[in-house]
């Protein structure tokens, strides 16, 4: 017996729940292939990438070159002359690394623009007795000990343990752990993340970027390698060069080349406000915005855009950064003062162990408004050591107190660079090369006060 026809009412509903279906099936169908699409683009963005540098005049296409320490390596002399990078890490390099070079030459300049930097004499720095001996001093010394060692693996993972115990009491509402944790987090950081930002926690560049990745709590390694990196590192207390003399221009005042204004002239006396926030306002919240609005970082630094240096998790990260740091405490303490109390105060003591760590070992009356052509007497003179003999302000500060032997030799980590001080300290005198040391950090931090007074411009009349 036939089925009995369809009314019509239910034939037109069975028709446009089909249809309905239907359209569904196509817009999830859409979405499907959208997304694949998003990720297919996400993927291929990079995809046909030159990594084209200068070093010493020459130029190079290194896409296909496989570096020791990794493609960010090779990411950050990207589109820029990278001979200054080059030299600093290559000091204890056994091989020919030029006749390695020269299988990568092009024989022609790319037509994309490098800018060239032209700021140092390379054939006098590296004729000069004093370059050579160096070198040679760095080889005899250290030779290929210049990774991590066993002594600061142990050390750095019981900074760790203390950073993990203070969280505890951190999330308990211990009143102390104000203090403790940004202090445990702040010492282990350091320890770990600035030592990877130059290759020299371990021979395996992703164990570099991890020990990176743990040291949000003051930057993210984006900004981190063109501000430290990329920049100061090359360029040291040059204007138009180094990005550290161009934080909060407007406020604080590091260089001749930025006008006076009357903020500047009470600096000496209100830095320690731009201490407070100089971390969570300047490196993590500014350096962000930057990086993913502007060309250059602090207008002298130019952005790099690769499949290994790109800004592809910055947002991510500026969120995550926000959650932990400021909406977390409001979680585990509740919508108080008590939750307010904790979502800042901790931020603003890293802030200031940050700023103490960094500022006095560069900017000072001694190591400020000076320039040598040679780049490893640059490097010298405008570094200043901070009580070396103090092994508990070289674990505070990570060993940046070694300033000076550190910008020698950035690819060393910081647990070699103690043996290597009174070697560099009596090549220096034997050379008259200007050695800047104090013994305390309580004389740094005046000197550092001194410096900000000397350019705050209070002698003069035009502000």
């Amino acid at each position: 017996m036939p089925a009995p026809a369809p009314a019509p009412e239910a034939e037109t509903r069975s028709k446009n729940v089909g249809d309905s279906v239907t359209h569904s099936q196509d817009s999830k169908a859409k979405t499907a292939s959208k997304r694949i699409s998003n990720q297919s683009n996400e993927q291929n963005k990079y995809e046909g990438e030159r990594y084209v540098t200068r070093i010493h005049g020459k130029y190079y296409d290194l896409t296909s070159f496989k570096h020791p320490g990794g493609p960010i390596a090779i990411a950050s002399i990207q589109g820029r002359d990278g001979t200054e990078l080059f030299e600093s890490h290559h000091i204890f390099t056994d091989k020919n690394v030029k006749q390695i070079l020269e299988k990568y030459e092009m024989p022609s300049p790319p037509a994309e623009e490098i800018s060239i930097n032209n700021v140092y004499d390379w054939e006098a720095t590296l004729k000069d007795p004093f370059t050579v001996e160096l070198k040679d001093i760095a080889r005899k010394q250290l030779g290929k000990d210049i990774k991590i060692n066993w002594y600061r693996t142990v050390e750095i993972t019981i900074l760790f343990l203390i950073a993990v115990s203070q969280m505890y009491k951190f999330g308990q509402g211990e009143w102390y752990s104000l203090f403790t944790l940004p202090l445990a987090w702040w010492v282990f950081g350091v320890n770990l993340f600035h030592d990877g930002s130059h290759f020299s926690i371990s021979e395996n560049w992703k164990i570099n970027e991890l020990s990176m990745d743990l040291g949000f709590m003051f930057a993210t390694p984006y900004v981190w390698m063109h501000q430290h990196v990329i920049g100061h590192h090359s360029f040291p207390n040059i204007m138009g060069k180094d990005p550290d003399l161009y934080h909060a221009p407007r406020f604080v005042r590091h260089s001749n080349d930025i006008r006076v204004r009357y903020a500047h002239t009470i600096q000496y006396i209100t830095f320690i406000g731009t201490w407070i926030v100089g971390v969570p306002a300047g490196l993590l919240l500014y350096g962000i915005y930057q990086s993913l609005n502007f060309a250059s970082y602090n207008k002298v630094v130019k952005f790099a855009n690769n499949k290994y240096l790109n800004t592809d998790t910055l947002r991510l990260r500026r969120y995550a950064y926000f959650l932990i740091i400021h909406i977390l405490p409001f979680i585990l303490h509740g919508l108080t003062w008590k939750g307010l109390i904790f979502s800042l105060i901790p931020i603003y003591l890293v802030s200031v162990f940050f700023m103490i760590s960094s500022q006095i070992n560069h900017l000072t009356p001694d190591s400020t408004d000076k320039f040598d052509k040679n780049f490893f007497k640059h490097q010298i003179i405008t570094a200043s050591n901070v009580a070396p003999d103090s092994y508990l302000v070289f674990v505070f500060t990570g060993g940046l107190n070694l300033q000076t032997e550190h910008h020698l030799f950035p690819s060393v980590n910081h647990i070699h660079l103690r043996k290597m001080q009174p070697y560099i300290r009596d090549l220096c005198k034997k050379y008259n090369v200007q050695y800047n040391e104090t013994h305390s950090l309580w004389n740094a931090l005046k000197l550092h006060v001194q410096h900000l007074f000397n350019k705050s411009g209070i002698d003069q009349k035009q502000l």
